[in-house]
């Protein structure tokens, strides 16, 4: 009677919980197995991308790799069909991150990637070459000053107006521009995203400018046509990487910040931006470590539409 009484006990501290508990521990190491070989055929595809010889061929043609999900078999349960069906889109996304991870791992070894990623970079004229122009005020000479040890030679210019600086960029006549972008109170300043995208102005650097208090903090870009990034081995791993895509591909924002968030960016902003008769949304991630360039291989797979707006550093001021 003891051991029949000592076995109900034993028998007692299994409840249904923990069988299925460890039953779902067990379909995860089943899914380990089969997620290992999903890898090394990812990895396979991977190679084969990489055989081209013209990165930006290689590149435009990521699109058609996009992996689509068969729909679950004739028998799956009814009750389970839907279920199955809605985790597709996941099982999409997770391999085109993976995807895109080995692939970078393929091409990390070839040309400058970011050359490849950006090739169209304008020529600068003689005449505006280091100089940065900008609507002056307090805070604004103090931005200037911050960013001037970045330019060798640096000259200050001066304009009327913040659209009359952007133009100046625009028409080729200054290599930078000065813009406040956004502010302590109101956060990300719209109208002055919208003269950044009207003139396809790219981020080089940002500083935070403060007043008297810490109430009145303005940061402000440095802005020119192109896009490659000052101090790049810094930028890439300890920057800031903004871009922008239409607002009719929203069904795409999920999946974007899935994919950041697998790389190991951190979103700082996102915003709906008024463009035209549209809108598009404007993305601000923190690198900081993260995998920066699979991640663009990403959004060159699944947002061909995406516009980089910069990958840049935010210059410290003393006593900011």
């Amino acid at each position: 009677m003891m051991d029949k009484h000592f076995e109900m006990q034993d028998f007692g501290l299994y409840s249904p919980e923990n069988v299925i508990a460890e039953n779902l521990r067990e379909l995860i190491r089943r899914t380990d197995v089969i997620g290992e070989q999903e890898i090394a055929h990812l990895r396979e595809l991977a190679l084969e991308i990489s055989q081209s010889d013209d990165l930006a061929d290689l590149l435009s043609s990521l699109p058609y790799y996009r992996i689509s999900s068969p729909s679950p078999e004739s028998n799956v349960l009814t009750n389970n069909a839907k279920l199955l069906s809605r985790t597709r889109k996941n099982l999409e996304a997770r391999q085109c991150m993976i995807l895109c991870h080995a692939l970078y791992k393929e091409l990390c070894e070839r040309e400058n990637l970011l050359s490849a990623f950006f090739p169209d970079n304008d020529e600068i004229a003689p005449h505006a070459a280091c100089r940065i122009v900008y609507q002056r005020s307090t805070y604004a000479d103090d931005a200037y000053l911050a960013f001037a040890p970045l330019v060798p030679n640096a000259r200050a210019a001066y304009a009327h107006s913040f659209l009359a600086a952007c133009e100046e960029v625009f028409n080729g006549h200054c290599e930078f521009c000065i813009l406040p972008i956004e502010n302590i109170v109101e956060g990300e300043l719209i109208g002055f995203a919208k003269l950044i995208t009207k003139y396809g102005l790219k981020i080089a650097a940002v500083c935070d400018v403060a007043g008297t208090d810490a109430s009145r903090r303005t940061r402000f870009a440095l802005l020119r046509r192109n896009i490659l990034p000052f101090l790049v081995s810094d930028a890439e791993k300890n920057g800031y990487f903004r871009f922008s895509f239409p607002y009719e591909t929203s069904s795409l924002v999920a999946d974007v910040l899935s994919a950041a968030n697998f790389y190991g960016l951190h979103l700082i902003s996102l915003n709906t931006i008024p463009q035209g008769e549209g809108s598009q949304f404007n993305f601000t991630f923190s690198i900081c470590g993260g995998d920066i360039y699979p991640f663009m291989l990403y959004l060159f797979t699944v947002v061909p539409q995406y516009t980089p707006v910069g990958i840049y550093l935010n210059i410290k001021q003393k006593g900011i």
